[in-house]
């Protein structure tokens, strides 16, 4: 699962004692001090960010990995396995075992593959 605590874009900020987990994603609205260029204001909460869908969203859309915990994590995530179905003569790939088990021809054998999602 995406975190927002292991995005490079976390920031915790503890002004004034309470405690604000902030998005610091380019694409996250806030206004810019003219003078020195850091934020000043209108930076969005984390929560809000991942509950809009035009922002980061469920999906975590904005994540970048901050830490190398948190990249191997994102590659296990998007691993699946695919079956192919090898012939003479084609290959057939199948998101299921079960479905390439049903359509397995005499001569034919199933080979598992992991497969990587790009993100």
């Amino acid at each position: 699962m995406k975190l927002c605590k292991d995005c490079k874009h976390f920031k915790a900020d503890f002004t004034f004692g309470y405690n604000r987990n902030l998005c610091l994603h380019p694409d996250n609205p806030g206004a810019l001090d003219v003078v020195t260029g850091h934020r000043v204001g209108g930076t969005a909460e984390c929560g809000s960010v991942r509950a809009d869908a035009r922002k980061c969203g469920l999906t975590a859309m904005w994540f970048d990995p901050a830490t190398l915990d948190a990249k191997l994590e994102m590659l296990v995530e998007n691993t699946r396995t695919i079956y192919l179905v090898v012939g003479l003569e084609t290959v057939k790939a199948y998101a299921y075992r079960s479905t390439a088990e049903k359509n397995l021809q005499d001569g034919q054998q199933i080979s598992p593959v992991e497969y990587w999602d790009k993100q």
